[in-house]
């Protein structure tokens, strides 16, 4: 084994151990660590050896670079540091996609080898589940090591999908093991999946999960153009979930149903006495309690309006409610395109899965706040970004 060889295997190492603790959402010290040694060699590869850097898509980093530029000019504007340091925490949510793409683009071969830390780390997050199943009953919701059954949902979210990518992956290889390990991971997270009873998370994850389907078959026949398919799936989705939304609230209503819609309400009350830049991500609470909470709401300690539109256009007024929607439609565009130009990239429809089940998930809840969800979202984002050139110098 060569000295290449042997930094390599440390790598794989290393990386793999940073894939186990984004997925077990444990140990911040351990992912602090790997965090740590993967920006050391990341340095060390792209300045020191001075090595040049794979350009990222320009539609997808323009768009992202934009959502998160304009989020921190409305923080600034606002003159609070708590606001400035709420939106400087969304940009870190963000270094896992970095960390990945930066990685894995060099290291291509890494991409086969993540399997070991994904698997390990699902199954300690799934293992808090399923304790909590055999604690409980079937009628508990399940929240994994997370305080809210909705940020399990959104772990899973992400991971699900790409667990169906690496089945049919081994599947099509003919690793047995690894695909009835993976497919038999994949069954128990799904299923742990419905039972955190997470309305938005659940009908993210169908929705995205038939739309994905259909995508995949409506450009393998090559009709449609990209432009129209975005705008009418665009168009689809924004009704499907309204439709699955309700159906779920008049099947099974709960409290805070009505406490959304009010908090809806009051959050574009917001907007509108702070149109340009909002009342700050990190002040909207105690703006919410002293002057726009509505008469019939209980809930008064609430961080955000639990839907990610509202949300940067109350907190961020203008110039995030713009970058969030500039982002969003430009990511599902440029993952459209990728895929056309790319039939072969099973990570582009994982990406595309996770993208739509996070945006619907978003119009109910807070999937871009998030924490633990948000990393392993950008992580997905990083992996399907280091996958397009591989292919394409093939």
């Amino acid at each position: 084994m060569t000295v290449s060889d042997k930094h390599q295997l440390l790598l794989a190492v290393v990386v793999n151990l940073y894939v186990f603790f984004l997925c077990s959402t444990n140990w911040n010290a351990g992912l602090s660590i790997c965090t740590g040694i993967i920006t050391a060699v990341i340095l060390y590869i792209y300045v020191f050896r001075k090595e040049r850097i794979r350009q990222v898509p320009v539609k997808f980093l323009g768009s992202y670079a934009a959502f998160m530029g304009l989020v921190m000019l409305a923080a600034f504007l606002t003159g609070n540091s708590g606001n400035v340091k709420s939106a400087f925490s969304l940009v870190t949510y963000s270094i896992p996609m970095w960390l990945f793409y930066l990685t894995l683009s060099k290291y291509p071969d890494l991409l086969s080898k993540l399997w070991y830390g994904l698997i390990a780390g699902i199954w300690v997050l799934n293992g808090y589940g399923i304790s909590q199943l055999v604690k409980f009953s079937l009628l508990e919701r399940v929240h994994g090591p997370v305080a809210s059954p909705n940020t399990f949902a959104m772990l899973l979210e992400v991971l699900v999908p790409l667990l169906f990518f690496e089945i049919r992956m081994y599947q099509r290889k003919q690793m047995r093991s690894r695909y009835l390990v993976s497919l038999f991971t994949g069954i128990v997270s799904a299923s742990l999946l419905f039972l955190s009873f997470s309305r938005g998370g659940i009908i993210g994850f169908c929705i995205g999960g038939i739309i994905t389907f259909g995508i995949s078959k409506i450009q393998e026949k090559k009709f449609l153009n990209i432009k129209k398919l975005t705008g009418i799936l665009l168009l689809a989705i924004m009704v499907l979930t309204v439709l699955f939304f309700k159906a779920a609230v008049s099947y099974n209503g709960r409290t805070y149903d009505g406490e959304r819609k009010l908090l809806w309400i009051a959050a574009y009350h917001m907007w509108d006495d702070h149109k340009l830049y909002g009342v700050g991500l990190h002040e909207w609470n105690d703006v919410y309690q002293k002057q726009y909470i509505l008469p019939g709401a209980k809930e008064r300690y609430l961080a955000l309006p639990h839907n990610n539109i509202a949300n940067f256009f109350s907190g961020a007024g203008l110039l995030g409610g713009v970058g969030y929607l500039l982002f969003s439609c430009c990511s599902f565009y440029f993952l459209l395109k990728s895929r056309r130009e790319n039939l072969q990239n099973g990570f582009l429809l994982m990406m595309l899965w996770v993208f739509i089940s996070f945006f619907i998930h978003g119009m109910v809840d807070n999937t871009m706040f998030g924490k633990y969800g948000l990393r392993l979202y950008f992580a997905a984002w990083g992996i399907t970004l280091a996958s397009l050139p591989i292919l394409k110098e093939k």
